[in-house]
């Protein structure tokens, strides 16, 4: 994620894809630190990063795709095991999305489990308020994170949330169910 201003001043369709991983930002530090102490490798332990600006992108989604795949494969020759898979908030969303497109004798073959720290399935409450507000620590750039695909997959859907109020905005209440018009009612771009 971006960790100041800086980071997020340029968006724009030429953002790069490769991204580095900075461990001191990330919610998984203490499972890496566990994985680095008991003398995991570069060969048997890996990061694979992604600019969350760029996963609507259905080309830079696919090289992302590409670059999970071909890791994978890279893990399970060397080490001749089946790889778990470890997503975490955003990361669940998109590794769900990699393996429903991975055929079963891929997964059957390579593939030993998927665990999913902190995930958004089902969306969040907050994520209605980043995506229509900001976030707060963006000051004046705030409004930028309206244009960010990952906060719109975790906006709540109806396969958790069913028709519970998620949302009120101008006296009408909106659900799960029919948040996408409120998208529309605001016309909000990029949806």
């Amino acid at each position: 994620p971006p960790s100041n201003l800086e980071n997020i001043e340029f968006l724009n369709e030429d953002s790069p894809l490769e991204v580095g991983f900075d461990k001191s930002n990330s919610n998984l530090s203490p499972l890496i630190d566990i994985l680095e102490a008991l003398k995991y490798s570069p060969q048997t332990f890996s990061v694979i990063p992604y600019d969350f600006r760029s996963i609507s992108q259905a080309d830079k989604l696919t090289k992302y795709f590409r670059q999970y795949r071909q890791k994978i494969i890279e893990l399970f020759n060397y080490s001749g095991k089946k790889v778990i898979l470890v997503g975490q908030d955003l990361g669940c969303t998109l590794l769900s999305i990699f393996l429903n497109r991975q055929d079963d004798s891929f997964k059957n073959t390579y593939v030993e489990e998927f665990i999913c720290v902190g995930s958004v399935f089902g969306g969040t409450f907050q994520s209605v308020l980043d995506f229509f507000n900001g976030i707060p620590e963006f000051g004046s750039k705030s409004s930028i994170l309206q244009q960010f695909d990952g906060i719109k997959l975790k906006l709540p859907n109806n396969h958790i949330y069913n028709d519970s109020d998620v949302f009120e905005y101008d006296g009408t209440k909106y659900k799960a169910s029919n948040l996408h018009s409120l998208v529309e009612d605001l016309k909000i771009e990029n949806f």
